[in-house]
């Protein structure tokens, strides 16, 4: 029996140089570099000519899920700020549901500032619609676990509602800056319908009307699926930041 080679997750970590990140898009999505390759040949290209090197007759299956303001921050008594991010809903667990469910949620989160928030303490935030006041509370379920009970007053509003007067926009944490107003937009992909998403599915952020419309003159066919994109990469940036913390001491 073939032995199968002991894996490291180290193996693949490497330096990714600051000036190398792109943090912000371009003016024009589609004209990002491509990189092109073919039978073995290596070549440089920009995206608006990805329809040129699809053969006629492909299949694009795109991806229509929106990205929901997954990023809340509350402020404790003390002065002390909390970091909510949103990774999994638990109850209702099926993402359609939990968006337009209109009384108390449960999301398993990521918690930025985590030991700064008592264990019993509810966090609360407060916003005006008109004449009326939205009360948002988000409490402990289960702390060893993250799993935070989020519910509002007056009932009858939306999460979805809820998440739009309060939460913010999940930049990637690589990118190392606050959320501007255009990334509202150049966060999402031309096609986004269905809210539910955490993360953008970046793979589809260069797409523009112009390549959708070349990509339908060369008769490429196109159709759409909705996968909700989770947190992973938010996760995995939190552990090893939690894991550097932790050797730091």
């Amino acid at each position: 029996m073939a032995q199968v080679p002991e894996i490291h997750l180290q193996d693949f970590e490497y330096v990714l140089p600051e000036s190398q990140i792109a943090k912000y898009p371009l003016e024009v999505r589609d004209q990002a570099r491509l990189l092109v390759y073919q039978q073995g040949d290596i070549s440089h290209s920009y995206f608006y000519n990805l329809p040129f090197f699809l053969p006629e007759q492909t299949l694009l299956v795109f991806n229509d899920t929106k990205v929901i303001p997954a990023r809340l921050y509350f402020r404790r008594e003390t002065g002390a700020l909390i970091e909510v991010f949103l990774i999994e809903p638990l109850v209702p667990h099926l993402v359609g549901e939990m968006i337009n469910a209109t009384g108390p949620v449960q999301w398993r989160c990521l918690i930025g500032n985590r030991k700064r928030w008592k264990g019993e303490e509810a966090l609360q935030r407060q916003a005006a619609i008109g004449e009326m006041v939205l009360d948002l509370t988000v409490s402990r379920a289960r702390a060893e676990e993250d799993i935070l009970t989020f519910s509002w007053q007056p009932a009858g509003m939306r999460f979805l509602e809820v998440l739009q007067k309060f939460g913010n926009l999940p930049l990637p944490p690589y990118l190392r800056r606050e959320v501007e107003t255009e990334d509202q937009e150049h966060y999402q992909t031309i096609y986004s319908q269905k809210e539910g998403a955490v993360a953008s599915p970046t793979a589809g952020l260069h797409f523009t009307e112009r390549v959708m419309g070349d990509l339908q003159k060369k008769g490429i066919k196109t159709d759409f699926l909705t996968l909700h994109v989770g947190g992973g990469t938010f996760s995995t940036h939190q552990n090893r930041t939690n894991k550097g913390s932790s050797d730091a001491h």
